[in-house]
This record gives structure tokens, sequence and C-alpha cells, in this order.
């Protein structure tokens, strides 16, 4: 499954090893909150997936939630960044299309991931307020 911190290829080694631990512990929940439901998994179960310990979870994630809701954060950062990249001026909806196309095409592969994640969400009340 593809996770939102598929961008690492142009990282330093060590900023590489964090996102990809950080996205191993990502696909580990969200196979778990699909499998399990998201109130059922627990942090230990994710830890045990990834091949973390619970410690090193929390070193990446404050909490279960965070852990989901971080592919919509990561959305969110991702089109405000590809807007503000865009010239000063007031862009036209053709110009917006334009400098949003390769993101959307980013999470339009991923759209099995997007699925997932939503229903996930729809399942959980504590999920629908923290998303609020």
């Amino acid at each position: 499954m593809l996770s939102p911190f598929s961008q690492i290829e142009s990282l330093p080694l060590k900023q590489r090893k964090h996102e990809l631990v950080r996205s191993e512990i990502w696909n580990a929940a969200i196979g778990l909150f699909a499998e399990k439901g998201f109130e059922s998994t627990t942090v230990d179960q994710i830890a045990s997936v990834a091949g973390v310990s619970p410690r090193t979870f929390f070193r990446y994630f404050a909490s279960k939630e965070e852990v989901i809701l971080q592919g919509i954060d990561t959305y969110g950062d991702d089109l405000l960044a590809a807007v503000a990249a865009m010239p000063p001026g007031r862009p036209s909806l053709a110009e917006i299309c334009c400098a949003t196309k390769p993101l959307l095409a980013q999470y339009v592969v991923a759209e099995m991931y997007v699925k997932v994640v939503m229903r996930i969400i729809a399942g959980s009340q504590t999920l629908q307020g923290a998303q609020m």
C-alpha cells in the first residue's frame, strides 16, 4: 500500500531511514485498522506488525489517531505547497489545475489507500471527531 510518505528518494540517508520506518508503521497501522477496526487495534499490535517496539512507534507518532490522520494532513500540506508555488497574482482555474495535477496524479495512484483510510475514518466516531 502506498503511504503518504512516498516522496523520499531525494532525501539524505538519515531522513530516508526515518521516513521508511514511519512508512512501515503507517502501512502496518492502516492494514490492521482495515482488518480489525480502529478501536480494536492497539499500538502494540501496530508496532509488532511494523517490526518496531512500541517505544519506537511513539517516536514517530503521538497516537494511533495521528497515524491515520497523517495522510489527510500530508495531502493538505502538499496541496497548499502546490498552490503556494504558483506565480503571485490571481491564478485562473486552469492554472490551479495545472499546478496541482502532479499532486492529484500521485493520489489517484494511491486510490486504494484513500478509500481504505476514508472507510476506516467513517467507521470510527473517535476518528471523525479527531478529523474535525
